[in-house]
C-alpha cells in the first residue's frame, strides 16, 4: 500500500492555537489534532456528546452514501487514516477541501472556526421533510485556546447555531422543503473544543468577548465554505426565484395561457425572453422587493389586510411600475388587462411576487406587439 496524501495547512491556514495541528489526508478527511487531550462537545456521529478527543475528523462521502452503521464506518475510516483516537468523528457529503478557515483574536483569546457546507438539503426549523432527501451538511469544528466550562461550551454552540443561521440569511439561502428562509441543513453537526490552557472562562453567549469571537468566525467560515461549495453569492435571479417555486416554465407558461397568439413560440424561446427581463436588475429587484414583502405579510409584520380601506394595492403598484418601466403606458394597458385574465400557472403565488411577474410579462408581451415579432 502506497503513503497516504497528507496535507499540512500552511500560512493563513495555520491554526494560531499552541499544541493544535490541522490537515487534510487522501483529499476526503479534515483533520483537527491536539497535543494532549482536550474537552470536546459535539453533535459529531462517533463520539459525539461531552468528551476528551486527541482529535476531531470531519470525513467526507459521496453523496449516495448509505450505512446502516455510519459509527462503525467512520471509526474504521479513521483508524485506516491513522488518527489518533479517542477521535470525535464527523461526516459530510460536502468537498472537504472547499473549507473555511477563520480567526478572531481579542483580548489574549483566540478563537478558530472550520467549516465544510453543503446547502443541497437545506431546510428550515420545522418543515416536514420526506424520507428519501440527499446528503449536504454544514459542519462546524470551533477552537478555542482557553480553558471552558461545560456551561460555557454548550453557550459556544448556541452562539455558532445562531451565526449560522446569519451566514445563512447573508446568502439568502432557502429551504428545500418548504422555500422559507433556511436555519441549517437536515444533517448539520458542531464541534466546540478548547486546549485547557489559559484563561477560564464560563461565558459565550453574544455579549460575552468569547461569544463575540465565536460568533464572528463561524458567520464568516460558514459563509465562505457555502459560497465555495458551488453556491456563488451574486447568484442569478432566476436561481433565487426558483428557490421560492418560480421557475422559468411556470412564468413562461403563465404568458402563454394569457397571450394565445404566441402559442406557436417554443417554451425555450418564452423562458429566453424573461431570463433577458430578469438580468435587467432594475426588473429583477423590485420583483425579489415583492417576494421579501410577502414573507412580511405572511409573519404578521405588516399590518393585517382587509377589503376595506387597507386593502392591498401595493401588488398593482409594483407590477404597473415594473411594466411601464419595461414598456412604458402600452405594458401599463397591458398588466390591467393579464391580471384580469388570471394566468392559471401564476395560481398560488403570494400577492406582491404575482403582481411583480404580472408587471415583467405584460411588458415582455408589449415589447413583441411593439417588434411585431407574433
Amino acid at each position: 500500500m502506497g503513503m497516504r496524501r497528507i496535507r499540512q495547512l500552511k500560512g493563513v491556514d495555520e491554526i494560531p492555537i499552541d499544541g493544535v495541528e490541522f490537515s487534510i489526508r487522501d483529499d476526503k478527511c479534515l483533520i483537527v489534532k491536539f497535543r494532549e487531550r482536550s474537552p470536546c462537545l459535539s453533535s459529531a456521529v462517533l463520539n459525539g456528546g461531552f468528551k476528551t478527543a486527541r482529535a476531531i475528523a470531519n470525513y467526507q462521502v459521496s453523496e449516495e452514501f448509505s450505512s446502516g452503521n455510519p459509527k462503525a464506518f467512520l471509526r474504521r475510516a479513521l483508524r485506516r487514516l491513522k488518527v489518533p483516537g479517542p477521535a470525535v468523528g464527523l461526516m459530510t457529503a460536502a468537498d472537504v477541501n472547499k473549507f473555511s478557515l477563520k480567526i478572531e483574536k481579542r483580548e489574549g483569546i483566540s478563537v478558530c472556526a472550520i467549516a465544510t457546507a453543503g446547502v443541497s438539503n437545506a431546510a428550515s426549523a420545522g418543515d416536514e421533510i420526506p424520507r428519501n432527501w440527499s446528503l449536504g451538511t454544514i459542519n462546524v469544528i470551533i477552537l478555542v485556546g482557553a480553558r471552558l466550562s461545560k456551561g460555557c461550551m454548550v453557550d459556544a454552540v448556541k452562539t455558532a447555531t445562531e451565526a449560522k443561521v446569519m451566514a445563512l440569511m447573508d446568502l439568502d439561502v432557502r429551504s428545500k422543503f418548504s422555500g422559507d428562509a433556511a436555519s441549517g441543513t437536515t444533517t448539520d453537526a458542531i464541534a466546540v473544543a478548547c486546549t485547557n490552557r489559559g484563561e477560564s472562562l464560563s461565558y459565550a453567549g453574544t455579549g460575552a468577548t468569547l461569544g463575540v469571537l465565536v460568533g464572528r468566525a463561524v458567520r464568516a467560515s460558514v459563509k465562505e465554505a457555502v459560497q465555495r461549495q458551488d453556491f456563488p453569492r451574486g447568484r442569478l435571479p432566476t436561481s433565487r426565484l426558483e428557490e421560492r417555486g418560480i421557475t422559468l416554465r411556470r412564468m413562461g407558461n403563465a404568458l402563454l395561457e394569457y397571450s394565445p397568439a404566441l402559442r406557436s413560440w417554443s417554451g425555450l424561446k418564452v423562458e429566453k425572453l424573461i431570463e433577458r427581463a430578469l438580468a435587467d436588475v432594475n426588473v429583477s429587484s423590485l420583483i425579489m422587493a415583492g417576494a421579501r414583502l410577502d414573507e412580511d405579510v405572511a409573519k404578521g409584520l405588516t399590518r393585517r389586510v382587509d377589503g376595506g380601506l387597507n386593502r392591498l394595492v401595493a401588488d398593482e403598484i409594483l407590477g404597473s411600475a415594473i411594466a411601464n418601466y419595461m414598456a412604458g403606458s402600452r405594458g401599463v394597458r397591458e398588466f390591467f388587462a393579464l391580471r384580469q385574465a388570471k394566468p392559471p400557472s401564476l395560481d398560488g403565488l403570494k400577492p406582491l411576487a404575482r403582481g411583480a411577474i404580472e408587471g415583467m410579462l405584460a411588458g415582455i408581451r408589449s415589447k413583441i406587439e411593439v417588434k411585431g415579432e407574433e
